[in-house]
This record gives structure tokens, sequence and C-alpha cells, in this order.
């Protein structure tokens, strides 16, 4: 399992390259989990309602727009 951000780094950032390669080069399958926004939640809003989607949103659209799909052979 794989946090969609840590610190508000998401998953895609060049500092992953190295981990995602070894996941790749052992062809590890992941699970890919929400954790809490690098910003304030909306208030009478709970987190699972909009946020935990957004990050993982955030996380796969990061990791398309840094070219990682393409980067990894099938």
């Amino acid at each position: 399992m794989l946090l969609a951000n840590t610190d508000g780094v998401y998953l895609g950032h060049p500092g992953h390259d190295p981990l995602l390669a070894e996941l790749d080069r052992r062809r590890a399958v992941v699970f890919v989990h929400p954790s809490q926004l690098p910003a304030p939640s909306v208030p009478g809003l709970p987190p699972f309602a909009a946020d935990f989607l957004l990050d993982t949103t955030r996380a796969a659209a990061n990791l398309v727009l840094h070219g990682v799909p393409c980067a990894t052979p099938t």
C-alpha cells in the first residue's frame, strides 16, 4: 500500500522515481490509499465525502502528468 501523498508530496513526484522503478522491477501491484490532504478540510463535510476522493484523483493525475505509466514497460 502506498499513500496518495506524504506531507503534501504526491505519487508521481520525481523523488518517488527510485521507489516506482523498484516496484516495477518486482512487478508489484500496489493499492493507493488516500491520506490527509495538505490543506484544511471543508467545514461540516467529513473527509471521506470529498477529500479522500480528491486525494487519490490528484495522485493519479500527478502520475500521468509525470509520465510514470509510460516510463514502465508492460
